[in-house]
């Protein structure tokens, strides 16, 4: 017994000791320190309270139930604190509590470890399940080793077990992430499920940069004919994609045939068109697709107005600038930095191409000033001297 207590005490310790640089917070009745991985602030409030009730359940005389002790690890690795899960798991395993940390060790890229655990968890009898399969597959594709990964992926249907959306998901993102398209596809193809996750758009977004536009389009229209339709997200990989080729009459296309499906474009998608039609010259197209969305009461953001603005000041329409600034307050739109960084480019322009019209050129500011209201915090100077 003691002896087996001390194994447990080095195994314990030697967890702790993989993680030298990370942050360390102790808690009361707490044999070992707690490693904080602190890169998003904002989840501190989540690891506080789960280290606080897996002290509390450690700390209870009555043995607690190990789906509660899974319930709490599962939380911490939603958000990726796996330095922490490892440390809480150091603590259960010193106490002859033996849960699966197979997910968090392929998360680290600590693949040995993984499979000691594996091990550890086929000695307790422990059945192997497609989850714990896919950690593996995801935890090789993390330290790009592709060729385990795929055998890893074969010894899934080998043990008669049948891979799931996910296990494709894997598959496909880890193969992209490795610039190996075709193998990506061929995954895509063997699934019998196109409900959209992040490994298609992923392979979407890899098939743009490669310039494989047709077989984009292909694989959305398979997934639209299918019980499960692509997300928005699709389309703006590919409607972008479009106009950083050039291919603008395609992209309108797109972005008329996305309506006729039954989509509403957002302010983003919005923005990808505008943006494109204004760098390639044809601010007339992309104001008339402005003024349409603002007849159809579409919901245009800041960024929208911003493209327009600057798409008016690059073609030295300066009217129609300082016009569509004057208007945005109306569509329920506030200016921000770079708005008002183009209204003085924009009036710069207008003063100096009327110098010998002074009386206009005070009107207009006048009128300006009357729109935007005595607001301190703005600064408008006298631009007739410029």
């Amino acid at each position: 017994m003691r002896i087996t207590r001390y194994a447990a005490n080095l195994h314990s310790a030697f967890l702790l000791r993989l993680f030298p640089s990370v942050p360390l917070r102790l808690y009361a009745h707490s044999p070992f320190p707690i490693a904080l991985n602190n890169n998003n602030t904002n989840n501190n409030n989540n690891v506080d309270y789960a280290v606080a009730s897996f002290i509390t359940l450690l700390n209870n005389r009555d043995a607690p139930s190990q789906v509660e002790f899974d319930q709490i690890l599962g939380s911490l690795v939603k958000i990726n604190q796996y330095h922490t899960a490892v440390s809480l798991f150091a603590q259960m395993d010193f106490r002859g509590i033996s849960p699966s940390l197979i997910n968090c060790f392929c998360h680290l890229g600590l693949m040995d470890s993984a499979f000691s655990a594996l091990a550890k968890n086929i000695k307790l009898g422990h059945q192997l399940d497609v989850f714990t399969y896919n950690a593996l597959i995801d935890g090789y594709f993390l330290i790009n080793r592709v060729n385990e990964a795929a055998k890893m992926f074969d010894s899934t249907i080998k043990a008669g077990l049948a891979p799931d959306v996910h296990s494709y998901s894997i598959m496909i993102n880890g193969y992209c992430k490795n610039k190996m398209v075709d193998q990506a596809i061929t995954f895509f193809k063997e699934s019998e499920s196109f409900v959209p996750n992040i490994g298609i758009y992923t392979l979407i977004d890899r098939l743009c940069k490669s310039g494989r536009i047709s077989c984009v389009q292909n694989i959305l229209d398979e997934m639209h004919e299918s019980e499960q339709p692509p997300k928005l997200v699709g389309y703006c990989i590919l409607l972008d994609a479009l106009c950083k080729i050039q291919h603008l009459d395609e992209a309108i296309a797109l972005f008329h045939n996305i309506i006729h499906k039954g989509f509403r474009p957002n302010a983003y998608m919005c923005s990808i068109l505008l943006n494109g039609l204004c760098k390639c010259g044809r601010v007339r197209t992309a104001r008339e697709l402005f003024e349409h969305l603002l007849a159809n009461n579409y919901c245009l953001d800041v960024v929208n107005f911003n493209i327009m603005m600057s798409g008016f000041v690059n073609e030295g329409l300066i009217d129609e600038a300082i016009d569509l600034f004057l208007k945005m307050k109306g569509h329920g739109c506030l200016p921000n930095t770079e708005t008002y960084s183009l209204f003085y480019e924009a009036f710069r322009q207008f003063s100096a191409r009327n110098k010998h019209m002074l009386a206009v050129t005070k009107s207009k500011e006048k009128k300006i000033f009357e729109k935007i209201g005595k607001d301190p915090r703005i600064w408008i100077p006298d631009l007739t001297v410029w």
